[in-house]
C-alpha cells in the first residue's frame, strides 16, 4: 500500500487520531490472548540482515493506536524468531517445540521498517500493509487495511509441532495440541493457541472477522470490511504458548477439569483472574466457566514456589468453580 501521500494518507491519519479517544473505551476481543498473557516467553532473531529501518514511524504502526496498548505491546527482547520472508514468525509452545505462522500470497516481502519488536512490510496486498509483532508471550501478524479495495481474506501457512492437531473453538480461537481418549474421557494437552479473530476500524468499532482452517493447515482470516467502516481497519492472528490440559467426559461436557503446568501456575499467581480466559477454549462450556473462574482464581496464591500446580474444577450446571492444587503428572 501504504498510507503515503495524497488524500488517503491524510484521511487515514486523521481518522486514527480521532479513533484514539474512542479506542480507550473499546476493549479488544478475546483472547485466548490471555493465554497470550499466560504463555511461554519466546524470542526474536531478525533474518532480514540490515533491512532498512526508517527513522519515521510508518503509518501502519500509527494505525495500531486505535486499540489501546496494541502498538506498545511489542518487545524487541522477545525470543520469537522472525522467518526469512519477514512475514512470519516462529513461536515456542509449552512443549518446547515451535509453531510457525507465515503470511501467504504477499505482493511484497521486503521489510521497510524494523524497530522495537515490530517489522513492517508495506504493500503486501492492495491497500494493505502487514506488521509482524514480537511479544513477550508470542507474536502477532497484523493486517492494516487501508480501503474498501483491499482484500477481505488473508491466508497464513501454519507449521505446527509433529503429533499436534488444531482444535477450533466456539469463539473462533484455535488450540494447538494433542488429544487422548480413555473410555469416555477426553484429555487435550494445549501446546499453543491462536487467538480468537478480531478486527477494529479507525473509530474503534469492531469489524466482523472469522477464521477458516483449510487443507495443509492453511489458516484464512476473513475480515468483512466495507465502505461503511472508518479506514484503516486493523486485524490479526495472534499465536501464543499453551501449558494447560483440558479434561472432560463426552457425556458430561459441562463438568471440566483444567490442569495448569508450573509455568502457567506462576502466571496465574502473577496475573490472577486474567488466566481464566484460557478456560474459555473448553468445548461447549468455555464462556460460562471463564466467568466463574474470574470470581475464584484469586483465592490460591504463591503455590508454585512450593512445587505445586493449580487445577480448576468447573461445573456450569451447578455454577461451581474450584481452584485446587496438585503435584506430579502434568505439573512439570
Amino acid at each position: 500500500m501504504s498510507f503515503r501521500g495524497g488524500a488517503t494518507a491524510v484521511t487515514g491519519r486523521h481518522r486514527v487520531r480521532e479513533a484514539r479517544a474512542y479506542g480507550r473505551a473499546t476493549q479488544m476481543r478475546r483472547r485466548i490472548g490471555f493465554v497470550v498473557g499466560a504463555s511461554v516467553v519466546i524470542g526474536l532473531v531478525s533474518p532480514m540482515g540490515p533491512a532498512a529501518a526508517t527513522e519515521a514511524t510508518p503509518d501502519a504502526i500509527d494505525a495500531l493506536s486505535v486499540v489501546p496498548g496494541l502498538a506498545d505491546a511489542a518487545n524487541s527482547d522477545s525470543p520469537a524468531e522472525l522467518i526469512d520472508s519477514a512475514l512470519g514468525v516462529s513461536v515456542e509452545g509449552a512443549s518446547g517445540a515451535s509453531t510457525t505462522i507465515e503470511r501467504l500470497g504477499a505482493e511484497s516481502v521486503d521489510a521497510t521498517y524494523s524497530e522495537h519488536g515490530q517489522t513492517v512490510v508495506e504493500g503486501t496486498s492492495v491497500d494493505t500493509d502487514t506488521v509482524v509483532q514480537q511479544l513477550p508471550d508470542g507474536a502477532r501478524v497484523l493486517e492494516v487495511i487501508g480501503s474498501a479495495e483491499a482484500p477481505q481474506s488473508f491466508s497464513y501457512a501454519l507449521d505446527i509441532p509433529a503429533g499436534t492437531t488444531l482444535l477450533q473453538q466456539e469463539d473462533g480461537s484455535i488450540l494447538i495440541g494433542t488429544a487422548t481418549t480413555a473410555g469416555n474421557t477426553v484429555s487435550f494437552d494445549v501446546d499453543g493457541v491462536i487467538g480468537a479473530p478480531w478486527a477494529t476500524d479507525a473509530a474503534g468499532v469492531p469489524v466482523p472477522a472469522s477464521y477458516e482452517v483449510g487443507a495443509d493447515n492453511v489458516l484464512t482470516m476473513l475480515v468483512e470490511h466495507t465502505e461503511d467502516v472508518a479506514y484503516p481497519v486493523v486485524a490479526d492472528p495472534t499465536v501464543t504458548g499453551g501449558g494447560f490440559r483440558v479434561v472432560y467426559n463426552v457425556f458430561t461436557p459441562w463438568a471440566v477439569t483444567v490442569y495448569l503446568n508450573k509455568a502457567r501456575t506462576s502466571d496465574a499467581e502473577d496475573l490472577g483472574a486474567g488466566l481464566c480466559i484460557a478456560i474459555a477454549f473448553v468445548p461447549v462450556v468455555g464462556p460460562v466457566v471463564a466467568a466463574l473462574c474470574g470470581l475464584h482464581n484469586i483465592v490460591i496464591r504463591a503455590t508454585s514456589r512450593y512445587g505445586y500446580c493449580q487445577y480448576w474444577v468447573a461445573n456450569t450446571i451447578t455454577r461451581s468453580f474450584q481452584v485446587l492444587l496438585y503435584r506430579g503428572g502434568f505439573c512439570t
